[in-house]
């Protein structure tokens, strides 16, 4: 399957979290470091299957940790836990940004 950079194709009913305005939806791949966001929808049921595989799911919450130079994965902290996930696959997860903790 080819893989494109932040399709804006329809959500799959069964992996969409509650709708949020279009305009505060974007993909994965465009986040910025230090930015704590929530899953929105995840495209695909093979996309949806690789993002269960590390625990991601529409509606979890992490902190984007690091984004590695030359295309190279991006590193999410989930609680304890740290993923580093390809840029073809962050293609396909949209997220929305949450405020920040105090």
């Amino acid at each position: 399957m080819m893989l494109s950079n932040c399709d804006e194709s329809p959500p799959s009913p069964a992996f969409s979290a509650p709708e949020a305005p279009k305009e505060s939806v974007f993909c994965l791949s465009d986040c910025l470091v230090g930015q704590t966001v929530c899953v929105n929808r995840i495209e695909t049921t093979e996309v949806q299957l690789q993002a269960l595989q590390f625990g991601i799911l529409p509606a979890s919450q992490f902190l984007i940790q690091a984004k590695l130079p030359a295309g190279g994965p991006l590193v999410l902290r989930m609680g304890p836990m740290e993923v580093a996930l390809g840029r073809a696959l962050c293609d396909h997860i949209f997220v929305q940004p949450q405020p920040e903790r105090r």
